[in-house]
């Protein structure tokens, strides 16, 4: 029987996330999922995106995920960029390769598996989780 493996607020902290994962033993048909912010704070937040990617472990975009992806999207545009990133934040920018972009890029805003749902905040006014974009969803 598979497990669904739920992994909270990892903020850089590759190396604990990996010793997380020796005790917990995850078999091949695990689902492993983290509830977004996996970014900032921590010192190997470029690390851990890689590590994610590497593991085929899943996360919902998080505060910290969406300011990266905003900014990055704003990049692209001609206009001036109004979101302002501290120090840590722009050493993530300068460190993504392209697939750390696509991957966090990618993320969904929830997961559904069975009756559970994977999000990192709530929703805002009353929104239904069944009215929300597909492709803020993912399975």
């Amino acid at each position: 029987m598979s497990r669904l493996i739920t992994y909270g607020d990892i903020h850089g902290c590759c190396s604990e996330l990996a010793q997380l994962r020796q005790k917990i033993k995850p078999a091949k048909n695990d689902i492993e999922v983290c509830v977004g912010d996996v970014i900032t704070r921590g010192k190997d937040s470029i690390k851990t995106l890689r590590y994610l990617q590497s593991h085929n472990i899943k996360s919902v975009l998080g505060n910290h995920e969406d300011k990266i992806v905003r900014y990055l999207q704003h990049q692209e545009s001609i206009k001036e960029n109004p979101i302002v990133l501290d120090e840590d934040e722009q050493d993530i920018v300068v460190n993504l390769n392209a697939e750390d972009i696509s991957y966090l890029k990618n993320m969904p805003l929830f997961m559904q598996f069975g009756k559970i749902t994977i999000l990192h905040g709530g929703l805002q006014n009353r929104q239904n989780l069944n009215k929300i974009s597909k492709k803020s969803r993912a399975q």
